[in-house]
């Protein structure tokens, strides 16, 4: 995948390969998190897309089987019963069996060919049950894909950016966003003040199949508060609407990574992990629920702690772990992770580190940012041992004359990166000098 932005937030123009783990190094302030944000937003709203798209068809599905098969009941023809040798015989088997057919149309086309050879069967009636066939076939695929995409991505900006999506230079007119795909799918869209416009263009006959879903994390600590999260609300589901007496809402990455993280804490079976490289035999625990107090709590052997005295780090650890093991990662959903160093001491940056490239070995797309030089040299090494140097891509924010931030590529020469993290200990270090 590759993903370009032109004044999107502080960023001026950035155009990044997202072909295995990406890393975006640099200072605080310069736009990293915006790269990780704008890319959730997109591809979550995809998914969004997706999923009420084929759930709108299948209401759309059902409402015109029942009518095909209320007519085909209704008819007073002596040979019925040879029309149901040929036609699954009730609008049951009929929807599941159209819901796994690969070829829709040709189903179609073949039912409608048994209906017009039927003599005993008025041209009246014919065209009755032509006429809900036809209507079942323009709900093969939604065609108002693009209305559904913009509707959602409106959203998903406002929860994620609120009135801060575009650029506020006064000469800027619009952010520019697009994301495109190895299979040839590509979304483009533009947006002015926070709204996006009508100029949206997405391509793919089979709607969205590229990737199915995004997990952002911006830090392990939310756990603390996942009952309070789980009952929150998001942009989405308000539509907009907000006041003081409705119940708290929050960004739809944070409620979207705890919900999956409670469901996965509360449904794996984790007694056997495909991980070769298992962080819970690293910390020692797992994070797991309790149905008793419907909280996320953290298990080590027989001795269970509420998740707010467990030390971060831990909970970082058991994070990554719990989300393979749940296969809420994956290679059709891309993994995004906001500065993960945060929470964990340089021992283990490069545990984790070694976790990322493995995960990225085994085809999860990956993007994160950092400002740690541990981290970033443990992601070099790992990768270059594990022969994954191509499908590792670094870049770094480098501000301009207008402050705004430009995210360049520096995979060849990371030199400039670790003078810049390492400039303030340079500066203590000489304090005295």
């Amino acid at each position: 995948m590759e993903l370009e932005l032109r004044y999107v937030n502080k960023i001026k123009e950035a155009k990044i390969k997202l072909n295995g783990l990406t890393v975006i190094a640099g200072a605080n302030s310069s736009g990293k998190s915006t790269v990780g944000r704008t890319l959730f937003t997109v591809i979550k709203a995809i998914a969004n897309t997706k999923s009420l798209d084929n759930n709108m068809n299948k209401m759309l599905w059902r409402k015109h089987i029942d009518s095909f098969y209320s007519r085909l009941r209704g008819l007073k023809i002596n040979n019925k019963n040879q029309i149901f040798d040929e036609i699954p015989n009730s609008t049951y088997y009929f929807t599941n069996v159209f819901e796994n057919t690969v070829d829709k149309e040709k189903f179609i086309e073949n039912l409608k060919k048994i209906i017009a050879e039927q003599k005993s069967i008025t041209p009246r009636q014919k065209k009755l049950l032509e006429e809900d066939l036809n209507n079942l076939q323009i709900h093969i695929e939604n065609r108002n894909t693009a209305a559904s995409l913009k509707t959602e991505l409106q959203f998903l900006i406002e929860s994620e950016f609120l009135n801060s999506f575009g650029s506020s230079r006064p000469h800027v007119e619009k952010a520019l966003v697009e994301l495109k795909s190895e299979e040839q799918f590509e979304v483009k869209f533009s947006a002015k003040d926070s709204f996006v416009e009508d100029d949206l263009k997405c391509s793919a006959k089979d709607t969205f199949s590229f990737i199915d879903d995004a997990t952002y994390v911006e830090s392990p600590l939310y756990i603390h508060l996942s009952d309070v999260i789980i009952s929150s609300q998001t942009w989405r589901e308000t539509e907009g609407r907000h006041s003081l007496l409705d119940r708290p809402m929050v960004p739809s990455h944070i409620k979207d990574m705890i919900e999956k993280i409670v469901w996965a804490a509360r449904y794996t079976d984790r007694k056997v992990s495909s991980s070769s490289m298992n962080m819970n035999d690293i910390t020692g625990g797992q994070l797991t629920f309790d149905p008793t107090t419907n909280q996320l709590i953290y298990k080590e052997g027989d001795y269970t702690f509420k998740t707010i005295n467990v030390a971060s780090g831990i909970k970082t650890l058991s994070i990554i772990q719990l989300l393979e093991d749940a296969k809420i990662i994956g290679p059709n959903s891309i993994l995004i992770w906001d500065e993960p160093e945060n929470h964990l001491h340089p021992e283990w940056q490069i545990v984790f580190a070694e976790k990322l490239v493995e995960l990225a070995k085994n085809g999860v797309p990956i993007l994160i940012t950092t400002h740690s030089p541990y981290f970033l040299q443990a992601i070099r090494t790992y990768s270059a041992r594990d022969e994954m140097e191509d499908f590792v891509n670094f870049y770094t924010p480098v501000e301009g004359d207008d402050h705004l931030e430009t995210i360049v590529d520096v995979s060849d020469d990371l030199t400039s990166v670790f003078a810049t993290l390492a400039e303030p200990m340079n500066k203590i270090m000489d304090i005295n000098g």
